[in-house]
């Protein structure tokens, strides 16, 4: 099957997110399943292209489309011109279309952004069947990108794609629900495919006196990362002495230093902007504990990544994270904004080394059957194929 993946991020702007995923599908490939990506931003996170450009590249066997175009950019300004999207997002799949890009089996729309291209490309005969992806609905108001686009527009968006798609992947049970909530989406429809990991680094063992905590994301209110300074602080009082790599850059990034320098923790953190795959894999595996802070999350990717490193999570009990933590065994869950709770399951790990070791083997084991090959058998076999 030859599948077109749309995406706005193409390869990861940051550690996480929709780029993320798009990459890692594409690099998994599958016996029978062939990906080609079309990038089209409809926003820039550093600056807007000043003339349109496409950059077309090889990337193993897939062929990759990088499309700049400051027409399209310029309909997601405050106020959005949604008429003017519709138009240019015509233009742009006639465009590839006209270039030769066609014949593909399905066009895998990954984010609402997209949703004209993506139905054009199907309507004008470039793919047989329009299906996408929904990594984040909407209703959870936090926004998964550092998009400056109105809250109205998106929803609109995200709708449009919600009902013009055949088949929508969602990575756990609570999107599936929220989808059926929110659009009264048909079960049929919503296919759930867990997201994967490959296999993780060992643990790198003792850390002499310090707990290594580690936290990965955007810096978004999604993510909560507010926190960190409080549970920073909270650790000093109790006399743990503990150290905190934080990966990632965004929004909310001058915000969440300040308030770390304003708790006087800020010496007992790393922080680390732009970080490659391998070496966070290393990061993984030399922390003891995961400590995640978000507010929402749909799957839990960086969570389930630490996991497979034998990194401990102790997590707010939100989203699909119950999911993939089972309290006490893999991790510890905790009622979100409870920065006593963590406080309390961090140092229950800090003071039983037995105890983090017992549950870093567990963590494992349950991050063993969680595989990009899996996801893209489910995708194949209940997304892409029709019927």
């Amino acid at each position: 099957m030859r599948i077109l993946l749309l995406t706005s991020e193409y390869p990861p702007f940051a550690w996480g997110g929709l780029g993320r995923y798009a990459h890692e599908i594409v690099r998994a490939g599958a016996d029978g399943l062939r990906f080609d990506v079309l990038n089209v931003p409809g926003y820039c996170l550093e600056s807007a292209p000043a003339a349109f450009e496409c950059i077309a590249a090889d990337e193993g066997g897939s062929r990759v489309w990088h499309v700049l175009d400051p027409q399209y950019c310029a309909c997601f300004a405050d106020p959005p011109d949604h008429a003017a999207y519709l138009a240019r997002a015509r233009v742009l799949a006639d465009w590839f279309h006209a270039g030769g890009g066609g014949g593909y089996d399905a066009v895998y729309a990954q984010d609402f952004y997209n949703v004209a291209i993506a139905y054009f490309l199907q309507a004008g005969g470039c793919a047989r069947r329009l299906v996408a992806a929904c990594h984040l609905p909407l209703s959870a108001r936090f926004s998964y990108f550092d998009k400056a686009v109105s809250e109205d527009f998106q929803q609109r968006l995200e709708s449009a794609l919600v009902r013009v798609a055949a088949k929508i992947a969602v990575p756990s049970e609570f999107t599936r629900r929220s989808l059926a909530r929110i659009y009264s989406v048909p079960p049929g429809r919503v296919v759930v495919c867990p997201l994967g990991v490959g296999p993780g680094s060992e643990p790198a063992g003792a850390g002499g006196p310090w707990l290594r905590l580690l936290s990965v994301g955007r810096f978004t209110d999604q993510k909560g990362f507010q926190y960190l300074a409080p549970v920073l602080g909270g650790l000093r009082a109790r006399g743990i002495r503990a150290r905190l790599t934080l990966v990632g850059r965004g929004s909310r990034e001058n915000a969440v230093l300040a308030r770390l320098r304003a708790a006087g923790v800020i010496d007992d953190v790393d922080h680390l902007r732009g970080v490659g795959a391998e070496a966070v894999f290393g990061l993984y595996a030399g922390a003891d504990v995961y400590l995640s802070t978000s507010a929402h999350e749909t799957f839990g990717l960086a969570i389930l990544e630490a996991m497979a490193c034998g990194c401990v999570p102790v997590c707010f009990a939100v989203g699909a994270i119950p999911e993939l933590v089972e309290h006490g065994v893999t991790g510890y869950l905790v009622e979100p904004n409870d920065v006593d709770g963590l406080l309390e399951r961090i140092a229950a790990l800090a003071a039983d080394p037995t105890l983090r070791r017992a549950m870093a083997a567990n963590c494992r084991q349950r991050a063993a059957g969680f595989t990009w090959q899996r996801h893209l058998r489910l995708l194949e076999q209940a997304v892409f194929r029709e019927g």
